[in-house]
This record gives structure tokens, sequence and C-alpha cells, in this order.
């Protein structure tokens, strides 16, 4: 291992990250709000797996079933915001919440329990095959010099399994005592008597669920200081690859870190998205300026360095600034007047220009970036990737570069046209009118449609089109990453 690599490990490994991560598993979790998000912690483990997921059995499969909570951790934010929105239509309807929190429940358990088991199979057979003898060994559980109290790494095993499935029982089970009943005839009675002792239940298990969460992370953290506090974790890690196979394997790191940061610009896609609750007021809840720090840092991955994408940064900081600008705008718009109002006063349809103003300077900027990051593509793949200007580069690898080249612009003409909808959207609305429709129970309601009343419908299906065409697209500059990249 070299000595950057090495430091760089070492802070990703970090006790006040490891121990961040272990209080943010700590916490519980009510009717899937939690405070404390389990995705940060799952992205912190993950990254510190990285490098032993490389070296050792074990790891690869509790890495990628950590990032597999973290995206179950992360969808539950949506799903928060959906149970709130059924029961904004009817406050009495417990059932969405108790079917949610226990779906969530059952993935995560599974998922837990693969990572777990997973992670501790890897550190014992790390510790079996080599003088990491701290891996097996019982460690000291108190700070206190003179105490003896010690754990062994097997009851810590039982002990992280055990805590696991009492968050999540403890998460979801109260939200059983809010089922609707009904009698012998199948009509609604409301909720049982078990909704009496919900808050009850769910105090004392929330007060449970801290404490079991202390004990757990104070273990937890003693085994992670013993085997820093050794210091050989890594050497040992590098002492199972052989000399010969160490530039193959470090190929292979290089290769997987281009193909995850072309990754993130699918990712990234998905924040031009938008979702609007009629309940919340319409307000976009997607965040649209986080495109711009996820496609920057992607690029800088790829290019290991800030220096040749130096338009794509001042662009991509110019579009953040003014996309967060423009959200923020509508926010306080919508926040204190809503669309409705612009039909009638006109003094509000006049407050809802400067939405209008930012959401153009928002299309601009993102052209000129999306201009950017296409143009710092199309550079990576021909110079680390496809190298078509080399002397003795075949026919077929400088056909590939055009077609790559032709697909990063296609790709930037649909971004700036879906970004040219939203602007367009921004401005229909003002132009709002009121229409009767005819709802389930037979009688009319009104409601505020913009200029053209299906465009919102449009901006989705173009959104769609630019997420199926990064996909393309990345997939296409992953394959040559797999060919030509030596």
């Amino acid at each position: 291992m070299k000595n950057t690599d090495f430091k760089k490990e070492k802070i990703l490994t970090s006790g006040a990250l490891m121990t961040l991560a272990l209080v943010f598993f700590a916490n519980p979790t009510v009717r899937l709000f939690d405070i404390l998000p389990d995705f940060v912690a799952c992205l912190i483990i993950a990254k510190a797996l990285r490098y032993p997921a490389d070296r050792a059995p074990f790891f690869s499969e509790a890495r990628s079933a950590f990032i597999k909570l973290g995206i179950v951790s992360l969808m539950k934010i949506p799903a928060f915001f959906i149970l709130i929105s059924v029961r904004s239509t009817n406050v009495s309807d417990f059932d969405i919440s108790a079917l949610l929190t226990f779906s969530f429940a059952v993935i995560e358990a599974l998922y837990f329990t693969s990572a777990i088991s997973n992670l501790f199979s890897a550190l014992f057979y790390l510790g079996e095959r080599s003088n990491e003898r701290v891996l097996l060994a019982p460690f000291k559980t108190s700070p206190n010099e003179y105490s003896k109290r010690t754990m062994k790494p097997e009851t810590l095993k039982l002990l992280t399994l055990a805590f696991t499935y009492f968050k999540l029982a403890a998460g979801s089970l109260p939200e059983m005592l809010l089922l609707s009943s009904t009698t012998d005839y199948g009509s609604h009675v409301g909720q049982g008597a078990g909704a009496l002792l919900y808050p009850y239940v769910l105090l004392a298990l929330l007060v449970f669920t801290i404490v079991f969460g202390v004990i757990f992370a104070k273990s937890f953290n003693s085994y992670i200081k013993a085997i820093r506090a050794d210091g050989c974790f890594y050497p040992t890690l590098d002492s199972l690859v052989r000399d010969e196979a160490r530039i193959e394997l470090d190929k292979r790191i290089e290769k997987r870190n281009m193909r995850s940061s072309l990754d993130l610009y699918v990712i990234a896609i998905l924040f031009i998205f938008t979702l609007r609750i009629d309940t919340l007021q319409e307000i976009d809840l997607i965040p649209l300026c986080v495109f711009a720090p996820l496609s920057l840092y992607a690029l800088i991955r790829l290019w290991h360095s800030p220096r040749p994408i130096l338009p794509a940064i001042i662009t991509g900081s110019l579009f953040f600034i003014s996309s967060l600008i423009y959200q923020i705008t509508e926010f306080s718009f919508l926040d204190k007047y809503g669309y409705d109002l612009m039909v009638t006063d006109m003094n509000v349809r006049m407050s809802y220009i400067p939405t209008i103003i930012t959401s153009l300077v928002t299309f601009i900027t993102f052209s000129a970036f999306m201009a950017c990051i296409s143009l710092g593509l199309i550079k990576f793949a021909a110079r680390r990737v496809l190298t078509p200007d080399l002397e003795g580069a075949d026919r077929i690898r400088m056909d590939r570069y055009r077609s790559i080249r032709r697909r990063a612009i296609i790709w930037c003409a649909i971004g700036i046209f879906t970004m040219l909808t939203l602007c367009l959207n921004v401005l229909f609305k003002f132009f709002p009118s009121i229409d009767a429709v005819l709802s389930g129970d037979g009688s009319y309601k009104l409601i505020t449609t913009a200029l053209i009343p299906w465009f919102g419908t449009l901006v989705f299906i173009v959104s769609l089109i630019l997420l199926g065409y990064t996909i393309y697209l990345i997939s296409s500059m992953k394959d040559d990453i797999d060919t030509y990249v030596k």
C-alpha cells in the first residue's frame, strides 16, 4: 500500500467517522421518521469497506449489503411524504402507516442480517489467516485501564443482530396498535382498544431502543478502537495480495472508480425531476441545485484534478446558485400565496415574476453547465479511454470515439430541452385559470390550471427521456472503459 493510500484509508475509518456511523445506526425510528438517517451510516461504512473489499473475502458482500441498506433508508424519505399525503386526506387512516413501517422493517432486517453476518465473517476470516489476532480475541469494553470487562467478537455479533432486530421491531410493531377494526359484517368501527396503549408502548420502546443503542454503540466502538490500536489491519489486508496480482488489482480499482463516477450522473439526473404534492402547496420537494455538486464531483473523480474542467466548475457554481435562488423564490411565493390567488389578484401575479426570472436564469446557467459537462466527458473519452489520436489507434477505436462524441452532444441537447420545458412550465403558470372537474362522488370540484394544463405531463415525459438516454450514454462509456482501458 502506498503511503498516500494508507493515509486516505485511515481518514475513511477514523474514530470520529466510525463513531458517527454507530450513532446514526443506534438512534430509534418513529413512523419512518429517522432524525439521524441510516443511509448516512451506510455511506460511511461502505466507503470504509471499499479497500478491504478488494483484498479479502466477505468484505465485498458486506459492502454491497450496506449499499442496498442505504438505498432502502433513502427511500424512506419519499415514503414518509407519501404517508403524510395519504393521512392528510384521512387523518384517521393509520393502516398506511402500519403497512409502510412493517414493510420497510422486513426489508431492512434481511439486508441487515446479510451485512452484519458477512462483515463478521470477513473479520474472522482475516483474523484466522493472519497474525491479526485482535480480530478474534476478547476486547475491553471499558475505557478504564484497570477494568477487566471484556467481550468476545462472537458476542458482539449476536449483540449487533439483537439490537438491529429490536430497533426494527420497536419502530414498526407499535403502529399495529392503530390498525382499524371491523365488525363481523365488514363495517368499519375505527381503531381497536390497542390505540389507547399506543403512546405508552411507543414511549417505552423508544426508551429501550435508546438504552440498547447506547450499549451496542459503546461495545462496537470498543472493538473498532482495539483494531485501530493494533495498527495492523491494512498491512494485513495488503499482505493477502501477491506482488504479481497487485498491478492487476490497481487497474481493476481504477476501472471501478471510473465506472462509479459515471454512475453518479444517473443519480444527478434524478434531481431534475419535480415532486409536487397538493397538500404541501405544490412545493417542489426535490432540490434541483444538487445536480451541480454531484455532476462536478463525478467529473473531478474522472479527471483526478479540477484544473482540466475549470469551465464546468465555474458554470456549475453559477447554476447551483441560480437554481437555489429560484427554488427559494418559488417556495416563498407558494408558502405565502399559491397559484389559485393569481386568478383574481393582480398583485399576487406580479409577485410571481421573480420566480419566472430566476427560472430563466437557471435555464441559461444550466445550458452552459450541461455543455461544459458534455465537453468534459468527450475529452475524458478521448484522452483517458479511447485515445483515438495516438499513433496506432485502429479504425474501430476512432469510430467508437465519434459515436461517444455524438451521443454526448445528443445528451446535452436533451438536457437543455428538458430544462427549457421546466422553465416554460413555470412561465405558463403565470396565466392560470379555474376549471370545474367532475370528482369521484359525482360533484364538481374547482381546480387551478396553467395556460397549458397538460404541459406538466410533457415535462415529466421529457425528464424520463433524459434519464433513459443518460443511462444509455453512461452504459456505452462504461463498456469502453472495460474494453479499452488497460
